[in-house]
C-alpha cells in the first residue's frame, strides 16, 4: 500500500477491528495489517489471516508465518478446522480420526460412532441407552445399571 503508513504498535495494544498486529512475540512492537488472504504473512493471533485460512510456519520471536488453506494430513494446526475435510488436530498435526483400538485424547480424535476410552486413551465402541455394559465395556453417554446402559 504506497503512500501508508502504519505505525508501529506493541502486541497487547489494540490495532483496529480487522488488523492484527505483525509483531514476532507479544512484547515486541509491530506494524497494524489487514488480515491477510493465501499466502500473506501472518502470526498467531486471532485475526492475522482472513476467514478459513490459518497461520504456518509462525515462530514466536523468529519469523513470521504465513497465511494457509486447510492443512493436508501430516501438516500443522492449532484446530480441526485447521484441518482438510475428514482430519483431525492431534499434538498440532492433522490426521486421519483414530479407528477402533487406536490412540486417543479425547472422542473427536476417533472415527464418528467411537469414544475415547479416558481411562485407557484408546478409541472404543460408543455405548448408548439400552446397549449391553460392563465395567470393562462402559456407557457412553449414560449409567451402566444392571448390565444395560441407562
Amino acid at each position: 500500500m504506497s503512500g501508508h503508513h502504519h505505525p508501529p504498535i506493541s502486541a497487547p495494544a489494540t490495532a483496529s477491528i480487522n488488523l492484527f498486529c505483525d509483531a514476532l512475540d507479544f512484547n515486541q512492537q509491530g506494524t497494524c495489517r489487514p488480515r491477510g488472504g493465501l499466502g500473506d504473512p501472518s502470526n498467531d493471533e486471532p485475526y492475522s489471516c482472513s476467514s478459513n485460512l490459518h497461520c504456518v510456519g509462525f515462530v514466536p520471536g523468529q519469523s513470521l508465518g504465513s497465511c494457509s488453506g486447510p492443512s493436508a494430513a501430516g501438516s500443522q494446526c492449532d484446530a480441526d478446522n485447521d484441518c482438510q475435510t475428514g482430519l483431525v488436530c492431534v499434538d498440532e498435526l492433522c490426521v486421519a480420526p483414530s479407528g477402533l483400538g487406536q490412540l486417543c485424547h479425547a472422542s473427536r480424535d476417533c472415527t464418528p460412532g467411537l469414544v475415547c476410552d479416558s481411562d485407557e486413551l484408546v478409541c472404543v465402541q460408543a455405548r448408548y441407552p439400552g446397549d449391553p455394559c460392563s465395567d470393562t465395556e462402559p456407557c457412553s453417554f449414560s449409567r451402566c445399571v444392571n448390565g444395560s446402559c441407562a
